[in-house]
């Protein structure tokens, strides 16, 4: 799952990109994420993870993984892109960083996780892959909500 943080000016520039030019707005988003790692997130495999176990404590304001509006019907990797406004990247964050990895560690069942992707969920390094992932996933939202940006993101 990729995020990319961006201005508000950026994301009403955006807006005009996606119908003015698709393909240009992709294009234009990924030379945004080239421009500065603190721009972007990609959390690896372990999106399908952090949703699952975050809908098990079902308590979240907004989905930071699934959530968000779309952005235009056309595909960038794996479906549309979508988009979090500067308001729902500040419950998101907030939600996320009072919600330690602690609360989601009892979900962390392999029976229960089967056909969650990558599926290694048997795997001994499993919950440790997914806590690393996931502290990213935290500290990147409070960081973007502190700059008061808002993010988009889509599956690569």
């Amino acid at each position: 799952m990729q995020y990319v943080r961006v201005t508000e000016a950026e994301l009403a520039r955006l807006r005009e990109l996606v119908i003015d030019d698709p393909n240009g707005a992709y294009d234009w988003v990924d030379e945004l994420a080239d421009d500065s790692d603190e721009r972007t997130l990609d959390t690896d495999k372990a999106w399908a993870a952090i949703a699952y176990l975050l809908r098990q404590l079902g308590t979240a304001p907004v989905d930071p993984v699934n959530g968000g509006e779309e952005l235009t019907p056309d595909e960038w990797g794996y479906g549309p892109p979508r988009w979090l406004s500067v308001a729902a990247v500040a419950a998101a964050a907030t939600y996320l960083d009072n919600t330690p990895f602690g609360a989601l560690e009892p979900h962390l069942d392999p029976v229960r996780m089967e056909g969650i992707y990558p599926e290694i969920w048997n795997e001994e390094w499993a919950g440790d892959y997914v806590r690393r992932w996931y502290q990213s996933l935290v500290e990147f939202f409070v960081a973007t909500a502190a700059d008061r940006d808002a993010l988009i993101v889509y599956l690569s």
